[in-house]
Order: structure tokens, then C-alpha cells, then sequence
């Protein structure tokens, strides 16, 4: 069975009251699963977006991918 960390980042950006987490885990059915997280700080919006992902691997690098993106667009890491 392959096993890694559970992870969680959070980047906001403040000037436009804007938040985006991602968390790498295992689901119920032991596979791994990216969740996607984003909304309007102090705010209960905002939406969740799941998505199954082979392997710790692939999950890593889709989070870099992301960190990324939220870089470009002026968010910073939490």
C-alpha cells in the first residue's frame, strides 16, 4: 500500500479578501484525492471542488502546479 503525508496549504491573498486551500489526502476507499478549497475570507462562501488522483506523486505535482498559479496571481502561502 502506498502511504505519504496528508498535506494542507492555504494561500490568500489580502488586498482582494481571497482564499485558496488545497489538502492531499487518502478518502474512505483508501485512494488519494485532492481537494481544492476557495472563497472570500471571513466569509462562509466559497466552493470545494474534489478530485481523485492516481497516486501521492501526481498529488504533489498538481499542488505545485497550483502553488504556482496562486503565486502569479498574488497570493501568498499561510
Amino acid at each position: 500500500m502506498e502511504s505519504g503525508p496528508y498535506l494542507y496549504f492555504r494561500w490568500e491573498n489580502r488586498s482582494a479578501f481571497r482564499y485558496y486551500a488545497v489538502y492531499l489526502q487518502k478518502d474512505l476507499f483508501n485512494d488519494w484525492c485532492l481537494t481544492r478549497v476557495w472563497g472570500r475570507i471571513d466569509t462562509p462562501l466559497g466552493q470545494i471542488r474534489h478530485t481523485p488522483v492516481d497516486n501521492y506523486g501526481e498529488g504533489l505535482l498538481q499542488i505545485e502546479q497550483i502553488a504556482k498559479i496562486r503565486k502569479r496571481r498574488g497570493y501568498v502561502l499561510r
